[in-house]
């Protein structure tokens, strides 16, 4: 009788250290998942002022395609940025004239 107990216990908290396990897992994946949306996030918003800086001092718009935030060696999570600068907007609005869309696109 005593055997029987003593193994109930053991398959029941066996369990639930395996359950607990599979959460503390699943909740680190989902953090990590965050940190790489936060810096794909600002490695994009860094590509777009890296290409309007570009733009601003008047370096050719098919120069400016792609940059590259990190390494291999940087954890395993290199950050490509491509960015797509459209034609020269004209003659729609006086605001907008002589000015160009920028686009990113983050790879991570």
């Amino acid at each position: 009788m005593t055997m029987v107990l003593t193994m109930g216990i053991i398959i029941v908290i066996s369990t639930l250290a395996l359950a607990s396990l599979y959460f503390t897992t699943q909740e680190s994946r989902i953090a990590e998942h965050k940190v790489k949306r936060i810096q794909a996030q600002a490695a994009a918003q860094a590509g777009i002022i890296y290409a309007l800086e570009r733009l601003r001092k008047g370096d050719d718009p098919a120069d400016i395609t792609a940059l590259s935030v990190g390494d291999a060696a940087d954890q395993g999570y290199p950050i490509s940025v491509t960015l797509k600068i459209g034609e020269e907007i004209s003659g729609t609005d006086t605001i907008l004239d002589g000015t160009r869309p920028v686009n990113a696109t983050v790879n991570y």
